[in-house]
């Protein structure tokens, strides 16, 4: 019987702990035949790509570290990282949490589509909502 209540309790407080576990995001390369690019990776499983450096002149890989490392400050300082929400502002499409950007989409994003900025915008704030089981969709 002490077996079965010891048992019980270390696996209460296993799955306790795990529920309150912080998700693991972070950047990775990846490499297909025609070009590479960086990914951001929730608990392992992708969330978004991007393929180029862009304008600004940072590489892509950089790019994906910077954005994975602002999720991870907002998860850390307790905010809801769902909340992302796609604007504009000066020309500039970005993806924000409490007004602070999370990535910017640089017009070397779109080369190759003829999807606008704001519309990828939309469509990387929805990845990553629904990476969190919150896509903009459904709100």
């Amino acid at each position: 019987m002490h077996k079965i209540i010891t048992a019980t309790l270390i696996l209460t407080v296993w799955l306790f702990s795990c529920s309150f576990a912080a998700p693991q995001i972070e950047a990775a390369r990846f490499f297909s035949k025609s070009n590479y690019g960086a990914e951001i990776l929730l608990d392992g499983k992708t969330i978004l790509r991007l393929y180029s450096s862009s304008e600004s002149g940072m590489p892509v890989y950089e790019r994906a570290e910077n954005i994975a490392q602002t999720l991870k400050e907002f998860i850390l300082k307790g905010y809801d990282v769902v909340s992302i929400e796609p604007q504009v502002k000066n020309n500039n499409a970005s993806g924000t949490i409490i007004g602070i950007p999370v990535f910017t989409i640089e017009k070397g994003d779109t080369r190759g589509t003829k999807i606008p900025q704001l519309l990828l915008a939309f469509d990387w704030s929805n990845r990553i909502r629904r990476a969190f089981g919150r896509p903009l969709l459904a709100q």
